[in-house]
């Protein structure tokens, strides 16, 4: 009798501890969604309602001026949240158009709705300790998953990785070739074409990931998110070095980069999420990284934010640090020894994106056999000569050259290397530093949608996957000479063709015949192409008459980070 008693005193205090321990949990959920109640103002406040993690669905997403001051608060670990300076607001991708604003699934519906097939994924890839990569992408960036997977992924034998798609396309795609996918709803991007940065479309692709950094968390699940345009060099699960931290993110030129970010599941990590898709369903014009931000600062002055360490800029190395500081324009070269990775990021178009992984031998998709062809005929040149302040002009007249001949004799142009656009001091365009790649001379957007097909990246004939039937294919030193355009310093090795009207220039027929010899060889070498050719008789050919008239906005000098106008004004 003794023992039922003592047995039913203790069932009935574990039952109290439970009900109190209820009531208490309640009690401070309440006491903050009072506070961000009281603190939250009509629309046009500096302040924003965050969603609490198991409170009320129907949280009312809040305003935050752009305008308002950094916090010079402390994080945990003595970290200083990055202020947000108003000339910044390009970098945030802020746009100040007002659109039509979708209707969104507000923050309790998309915690609630737990996608079937993201549960299924996350159960099935991620590791031991519950950790996954995850990488949302649509049909457009396709090719930069692929990318991903083959140059990082596979390269280092990571297997706990799950790619997000957005649309229906992709997810075929990945799943017919037996990669380890799934299609998340809340993606519903309705384009099938890569969406550059700026646009509608682009917020609506990136702000996806905030749909599924909530669920994923909510799920219990530590997730490194990862933008597609990322190369990993070393496995990243052992550069995160602080074990008490909530999260790991890479830093950019001066704020928390969203599309490399290691987070584990806690109510501030959810709550950080949840707060930052209330921005986005609030504004709905600009992309993740902007909203992602935005709530770090709101949760910062509410004394909710995360334990966050930003990632060594040293090892975790965005855009310009990678590619524009490191003077990386080919071949990836000079090797970074510490890097963990790189971020493809700070470029304007998928175009130019695309570009500057090819030119660094961080491309492996061999798409419709871009590389492997073995078929395939190419023309290559040099800009050997230095022309002063008309060097720029001069090259970018060679590339059309150089185009021409290419379409005349059915073959490719592999790019030389070129003078910086920005160069025009004498001197400093002669200095070997001054070597740039396409990106520094043109807007490969324009340049790549009027050529495509029709060139390759200058370190082509260095990649892997190109075959040595191929390289090993290379015909002599070739050039062309007329008075318009005389060739200096040729080689005695160098096979110079005259044309017949050496005034003006060879002649489509002219080139035919000469070159006529050369149709077996993989890769014909002009010293190179600065003149020569019969402008007048070029452009009466039917095969170059429509190309290059519709190209004549394409070869304008470009900056380096080739922003659109557009974003440019922001």
């Amino acid at each position: 009798m003794a023992i039922r008693m003592r047995s039913a005193i203790i069932i009935c205090c574990i039952l109290s501890t439970i009900l109190m321990t209820y009531q208490l949990r309640n009690s401070i959920h309440l006491l903050f969604d009072n506070l961000a109640s009281m603190s939250a103002e009509k629309e046009g406040s500096n302040e924003v309602e965050t969603s609490n993690p198991d409170g009320d669905d129907a949280v009312e997403p809040g305003v935050e001026k752009f305008t308002q001051k950094p916090s010079d608060k402390k994080f945990p670990f003595g970290e200083k949240f990055p202020p947000i300076k108003r000339a910044e607001f390009s970098d945030l991708g802020v746009s100040k158009k007002e659109g039509k604003r979708k209707v969104l699934p507000n923050v309790g519906t998309i915690r609630k709705t737990v996608s079937s097939s993201l549960l299924s994924g996350l159960q099935r890839y991620a590791d031991s300790e519950k950790r996954i990569i995850l990488i949302v992408v649509d049909y457009g960036y396709l090719d930069f998953a692929l990318n991903f997977k083959e140059s990082s992924l596979d390269r280092l034998n990571i297997t706990n990785f799950l790619l997000i798609c957005a649309d229906r396309r992709s997810h075929s795609e990945l799943n017919l070739n037996g990669i380890a996918c799934c299609y998340f709803e809340y993606g519903n991007s309705k384009s099938s074409g890569p969406s550059d940065f700026g646009t509608s479309d682009y917020y609506e692709k990136s702000n996806a990931k905030t749909a599924v950094m909530v669920q994923a968390l909510s799920l219990g699940y530590s997730v490194l998110m990862v933008d597609a345009d990322v190369v990993l060099f070393r496995n990243p699960f052992l550069y995160f070095p602080c074990s008490d931290c909530d999260i790991h993110v890479q830093m950019d030129r001066d704020m928390y980069n969203s599309g490399f970010v290691f987070v584990r599941p806690t109510f501030a990590t959810v709550a950080l999420y949840e707060t930052a898709w209330t921005l986005y369903v609030r504004y709905q014009k600009a992309h993740d990284q902007a909203y992602f931000n935005m709530a770090a600062r709101t949760l910062e002055q509410q004394n909710r934010l995360p334990r966050i360490h930003s990632l060594s800029t040293k090892s975790f190395q965005c855009g310009v640090y990678y590619f524009e500081h490191g003077n990386r324009m080919f071949e990836n070269a000079p090797k970074c020894d510490e890097c963990v990775m790189a971020h493809n990021n700070y470029l304007g178009s998928y175009a130019a994106k695309l570009y500057r992984f090819r030119e660094n031998l961080l491309w492996t998709v061999d798409r419709d056999g871009y590389y492997s062809d073995a078929s395939r005929r190419y023309v290559t040149y040099g800009n050997p000569e230095d022309f002063g302040t008309e060097t720029v002009r001069m090259e970018v007249a060679a590339l059309k050259n150089a185009i021409a001949v290419a379409v005349l004799l059915n073959r490719t142009v592999i790019l030389p290397t070129f003078r910086c656009c920005s160069c025009s001091v004498r001197i400093e365009c002669s200095h070997p530093m001054h070597r740039c790649s396409l990106l520094s001379v043109l807007k490969l957007k324009l340049f790549d949608a009027a050529f495509r097909g029709l060139y390759r990246e200058h370190s082509f004939l260095k990649h892997p996957k190109v075959p040595l039937s191929v390289k090993n294919s290379l015909g002599p030193c070739l050039a062309i000479n007329s008075s318009s355009s005389p060739v200096y310093n040729v080689s005695r090795n160098c096979r110079v063709f005259r044309p017949v009207d050496f005034q003006n220039g060879a002649t489509v027929e002219e080139l035919e015949e000469w070159f006529a010899p050369y149709q077996n060889i993989s890769v014909l070498r002009f010293h190179s192409m600065y003149g020569g050719l019969s402008t007048k008789k070029l452009e009466e050919d039917g095969r170059l008459k429509k190309l290059l008239s519709d190209a004549e906005d394409v070869f304008k000098c470009s900056e380096y980070e080739q922003w659109d106008e557009s974003v440019l004004k922001f």
